[in-house]
């Protein structure tokens, strides 16, 4: 069928025989302006900041926040708090956090868990999948110094050395991945102690950021060679900032620790800025587990707390740095900045490896590069 369209052209009709296209046949080409990953923002008195961020969107709504006069010391911590920001209002939509409203429109709205949201999703650690669920672990409890109950799981084994697990920031003890690196290291002849820190799964108490979560893990550390005259060696893990807590508790407690291993480890609170991208945070978050809050205070962020990057020079035991590049949540920077206030000996591995995973997801993904380094670390200082 042909439909006859006139067109006039200075006052002579033209006709042009026009096909009709079943709208079926038609298809529509939307052109997509490409949005570049960096973004400049301009503060008057003070020269350009450029924003390296993984989403340009997380550097624009930063960017609105700036005020027009501040210096660029300023600029560059508010864009570091309006990120975080960003990130918790994302994780308390998206789990349905309860308790937001509650402070929303407080300057501490939005940051109160601007530390680690050591999420993660549930899957195993992908070596670990061939080790065998045996016998439920040895559930014990101890108080810590002022009267806070905290409760720990112990994978037991007969060997002289034992393995202290301290989890992150939003991890218990019954985490899966927790639980399958108590085994893996219970089939590396290890004993294997997991804590849950105060405010953390069953213990008591609210969390503090690496405030008197050392003395938890030194009252269980000393609880654990009390049971048994056969330890001799005690090495502790750590990951993100229950890195920064065994860096104090090794630096702040008498214990016979030989080594100590550091995930992901936090360096100062104030140098965390996540690097946000909803296109891929969905490999980083299970929201079920977010949904499972550990107990902290709404101001965090002004609350006194220890720095692992002081304590560090304390620590006087063999101690690995083990760190993805452009961590999402935990930059890799934290771990250089520990290696180069740390006493010898010490090594430091930056994984550089694709997808910016974070403390124990990195073994769900790449088991190969980081067990091994494990397996060496511990062999050559904590044998068993």
């Amino acid at each position: 069928m042909v439909v006859v369209l006139t067109v006039p052209v200075a006052d002579v009709s033209v006709v042009v025989p026009v096909p009709v296209v079943p709208v079926a046949a038609v298809s529509v080409v939307v052109i997509v302006p490409v949005v570049p990953v960096v973004s400049v923002v301009y503060v008057p008195s003070v020269a350009p900041v450029v924003i390296d961020v993984s989403v340009a969107a997380v550097s624009v709504v930063a960017s609105s926040f700036l005020h027009p006069t501040a210096s660029m010391a300023t600029a560059s911590t508010a864009i570091r708090e309006k990120t975080r920001d960003l990130f918790i209002a994302y994780i308390s939509f998206s789990s349905g956090f309860q308790g937001f409203d509650a402070v929303r429109g407080t300057e501490d709205a939005g940051r109160a868990l601007v530390a680690a949201h050591i999420i993660g999703r549930d899957l195993p650690m992908s070596s670990l999948s061939v080790v065998e669920a045996d016998r439920e672990p040895d559930h014990k409890t101890v108080v810590s110094f002022d009267g806070t109950t905290i409760h720990y799981d112990v994978y037991d084994a007969l060997s002289p050395a034992v393995v202290l697990i301290v989890p992150g920031f939003w991890r218990d003890r019954r985490h899966p991945s927790m639980v399958h690196l108590a085994r893996l290291l219970n089939t590396m002849g290890y004993r294997a102690v997991v804590v849950d820190v105060r405010g953390h799964g069953d213990s008591e108490g609210t969390y503090g950021f690496n405030l008197h979560e050392h003395h938890d893990v030194a009252a269980v550390a000393k609880d654990v060679l009390s049971q048994s005259s056969t330890i001799s060696r005690l090495t502790l893990i750590g990951f993100s900032y229950g890195g920064a807590i065994a860096v104090s508790t090794v630096a702040r407690h008498d214990l016979p620790v030989s080594s100590l291993l550091l995930i992901s480890p936090v360096a100062d609170f104030k140098m965390i800025a996540p690097r946000l991208n909803p296109f891929t945070i969905h490999r980083h978050i299970a929201f079920k587990q977010a949904l499972k809050r550990p107990r902290f205070t709404w101001t965090v962020r002004r609350a006194a707390k220890l720095r692992a990057l002081d304590d560090i020079e304390n620590v006087h035991v063999p101690v690995c740095f083990i760190h993805v590049k452009n961590d999402w949540l935990i930059g890799h920077k934290h771990s250089v900045a520990l290696y180069e206030a740390a006493r010898e000996p010490k090594e430091l591995h930056v994984l550089d490896i694709e997808g910016n995973y974070h403390a124990d997801r990195i073994f769900s993904v790449a088991a190969g590069s980081v067990e091994p380094i494990c397996r060496d670390f511990l062999g050559r200082h904590t044998p068993c």
